[in-house]
């Protein structure tokens, strides 16, 4: 697990919440705190996207997975904040989406892991103006090594440097 600091917060906040930079994560919980806290459940739940009236086709943008995706919860947040003044904290938990999960495993010559690793999370932190990325990982059984944490920390770091976000590990 690492925690990196962002330099520069409006640029990622934009990159967060009107960009498509972390729309492939899932988002398993939330919360954003403005004149009050919302909190967000990002499970998933499948009936009422069968049981819609806004005219969409169930499964049309369903999740394939247990949670939803921050492309789809997004605007929603997004719609919370917009106006003129900053929200107070905004916080949430992303995990990299099963397929996405295996994939990494495998590119990581870790596919031996796939089975055990139930989750690579990228938690997301402002509060005091100032912005926290802190990386986890849920696995079945206890590890007896690193190697799926050090690949996932390392591919955080990566993932920020490729989309220009200046992140810097904290001491």
């Amino acid at each position: 697990m690492i925690a990196l600091t962002i330099d520069d917060v409006r640029p990622f906040m934009a990159a967060l919440l009107t960009g498509d930079v972390f729309d492939h994560f899932l988002m398993r919980e939330g919360s954003v705190t403005t004149f009050c806290t919302y909190t967000i459940d990002g499970l998933y739940q499948r009936s009422f996207d069968e049981d819609s009236l806004d005219g969409e086709t169930a499964g049309e943008s369903s999740p394939a997975a247990d949670y939803v995706p921050w492309s789809r919860l997004r605007p929603l947040v997004f719609s919370l904040i917009k106006g003129r003044r900053t929200p107070l904290a905004l916080r949430f938990v992303f995990q990299l989406t099963p397929g996405d999960t295996a994939a990494f495993l495998t590119k990581a010559s870790l596919s031996g892991e796939i089975g055990s690793v139930l989750g690579l999370c990228l938690n997301v932190r402002y509060d005091n103006n100032r912005v926290t990325l802190t990386t986890g990982t849920a696995q079945r059984h206890f590890p007896p090594n690193r190697l799926v944490d050090q690949a996932w920390d390392d591919a955080i770091r990566r993932f920020c440097k490729a989309r220009g976000i200046p992140a810097e590990d904290m001491l």
